[in-house]
């Protein structure tokens, strides 16, 4: 069932709450465990029916996901910030690429399983492509509760999964991202560490290989995760409105605080409280 907040009087208590929230969380993470590999085949509405655990994984994730890391790299989201209040059409100006490149980079898409095409490359491969992100243009993340808009959704994620070349290899995880930067109001990104290894028993093997079935990875994931946004949807909009980050990233954040929550033993609020 949906949280209700019906009065901006709820909505401010909601917000100091949450306040307290980030206040409270001010020691770092004792321990890093590896992510296990055998156990994630979860059920997202039960892990995650409780709005306190909503607000609680996302905040830590806020709070603590590589901002060392990007403090000493010099970035601590500007980039990313700058890009989201960039007009759609502004996005794919010679500027606006080279800001979704930068930033991709940042996101660590250009070392490890990815590495991106050469800038002039993968400039023109997105212009070519703009047609069919253009398609998508009309769609929100709620949409996804909505079989039919999810089937349109669908065709044209597949189409640019199909055409679409980024990188020089798996394309999953980079055109997610790509997509969620160009189309924040309905594109989650998408990641293997969190995202996959949530929803499956994950090794770098499973990735599917032809491009339509990473398309239904990407399709799957997000009617998956419309489900708690659904249930959620007013404390997830004002968190956004709050944080200025948009729903699809703080989903994103969502996951990534659940596993930080078992994995990194943070203080203050117990494995326990997270996880029966």
């Amino acid at each position: 069932m949906q949280d209700a907040l019906s009065s901006p009087e709820e909505i401010s208590d909601i917000l100091a709450k949450l306040e307290l929230i980030i206040t409270d969380m001010n020691v770092k993470p004792k321990q890093k465990r590896s992510i296990s590999k055998n156990i994630w085949n979860r059920n997202i509405e039960e892990d995650f029916k409780s709005s306190e655990i909503v607000k609680r994984c996302i905040f830590a994730c806020l709070r603590y996901y590589r901002t060392d890391q990007w403090k000493q790299e010099g970035f601590i989201g500007q980039d990313y910030q700058t890009l989201m209040q960039t007009p759609y059409e502004n996005r794919f100006t010679n500027s606006g690429i080279e800001n979704v490149y930068y930033t991709l980079v940042q996101w660590n898409m250009n070392s490890r399983g990815a590495k991106l095409l050469d800038k002039e490359v993968f400039r023109n491969n997105l212009l070519a492509a703009k047609s069919t992100i253009d398609k998508l243009l009309t769609y929100n993340f709620s949409d996804f509760a909505d079989n039919q808009k999810k089937n349109e959704i669908t065709d044209i994620v597949v189409e640019l999964f199909d055409n679409l070349e980024l990188t020089q290899n798996s394309k999953f995880v980079t055109l997610s991202k790509t997509l969620h930067f160009l189309l924040p109001q309905l594109m989650v990104p998408m990641d293997r560490t969190y995202t996959a290894n949530y929803f499956h028993d994950f090794r770098q093997q499973d990735v599917p290989i032809e491009p339509k079935k990473q398309a239904e990875w990407n399709i799957g994931f997000h009617k998956t995760l419309c489900k708690v946004y659904m249930m959620h949807k007013d404390l997830i909009d004002c968190i956004s409105i709050e944080t200025k980050y948009p729903v699809t990233k703080l989903l994103d954040n969502m996951l990534i605080g659940f596993f930080m929550y078992r994995d990194m033993y943070i203080d203050k609020f117990s494995v326990s409280e997270i996880i029966r």
